[in-house]
């Protein structure tokens, strides 16, 4: 879940700054921090599900 979510960061950032967004690093981190903090549970409870344990 941490390589996921690292490269869901990496990729947004990328993203940001092709489109010429300043302080893109910033943005995609704080979108990454707002994901994990409204859905961190409940990923955490389907990954389980999904690994069996």
């Amino acid at each position: 879940m941490l390589l996921g979510l690292i490269g869901v960061t990496v990729l947004v950032a990328l993203a940001l700054d092709a489109d010429g967004a300043s302080h893109a690093g910033i943005w995609a981190a704080v979108l990454t921090a707002a994901v994990i903090g409204f859905g961190g549970p409940e990923m955490l409870r389907v990954l389980r599900r999904w690994a069996r344990a």
